[in-house]
């Protein structure tokens, strides 16, 4: 599974949008959501998309990061 896992990071979050937002509807509130200063350029859904990518193989930062409230 950790093979498969790593052969999809190459893909847009984007392109997963409606498969991610089905199996975590809480998702979906940060398309869209800007974030209202001058330090950041994306909204939410793409600054967390930015920082997975960053994060690369590292599953406890992607873990923590989904997971922040």
């Amino acid at each position: 599974m950790g093979a498969n896992i790593r052969g999809l990071q190459d893909l847009k979050m984007d392109n997963w949008q409606d498969i991610l937002f089905t199996l975590m509807p809480e998702l979906r509130t940060m398309c869209g959501f800007q974030q209202n200063n001058p330090y950041h350029v994306f909204d939410v859904w793409q600054h967390m998309a930015e920082a997975l990518k960053a994060a690369g193989d590292e599953r406890y930062w992607k873990n923590g990061m989904l997971h922040r409230r």
